[in-house]
């Protein structure tokens, strides 16, 4: 990076996932407010982290609740100028919903919303397959996510972020080894 581009100090956030998504939405709330404590000028969360990835997702991904929850989440960032990546449901005209990744600049704007392509075959019983990864700027950085085990798909991936030269690319998910492959050091998704 550029030494003239300031340092940029991120929070990496993990908040308590709970089965409410009112109560996900508070603790994203409490985790924004601490992140502007630290001077955090970034805060980057999971996948899903509003309503909360558990069984019960069908029941809380409902379009008026996510959009109130969003709402209020940007404008905490812009009350404390601190910007989000943010794991949340969207919907689209046809009624498709989508696992997606927001990106909400320092002034609580959404730049930009990266829908999940590589979806598991369970994923996609409920959420549509996105098609592209946009690029957008956060702090003067230019950012962009890869959910979870889409970092498999490199050649998709690369492809996709041909000509972008993101500076930062968010990796919200949880990965492990695959069953059978827990001897394998480093596994696959970080050799990649």
């Amino acid at each position: 990076m550029d030494a003239r581009v300031p340092a940029l100090r991120i929070a990496i956030a993990q908040p308590t996932m709970h089965w409410s998504g009112d109560d996900n939405a508070d603790a994203v709330l409490a985790t924004l407010a601490a992140a502007a404590a630290q001077q955090a000028r970034l805060c980057v969360f999971p996948e899903l982290v509003i309503p909360g990835f558990h069984r019960q997702i069908a029941q809380w991904a409902k379009p008026p609740l996510v959009a109130a929850w969003l709402e209020r989440i940007r404008a905490a960032c812009a009350e404390h100028t601190v910007a989000a990546a943010i794991g949340a449901p969207t919907f689209d005209a046809d009624g498709r919903i989508y696992n997606s990744h927001l990106l909400i600049d320092e002034a609580g704007r959404l730049a930009g919303t990266v829908h999940k392509t590589g979806l598991t075959d369970p994923e996609a019983t409920f959420f549509a397959r996105g098609d592209a990864r946009p690029v957008v700027s956060l702090c003067g950085r230019r950012c962009t996510a890869v959910i979870c085990r889409e970092v498999e798909d490199l050649d998709q991936v690369c492809a996709q972020l041909a000509g972008e030269q993101p500076d930062i690319i968010f990796w919200p998910g949880l990965m492990g080894p695959e069953a059978g492959a827990e001897d394998i050091e480093p596994p696959q998704h970080v050799q990649q």
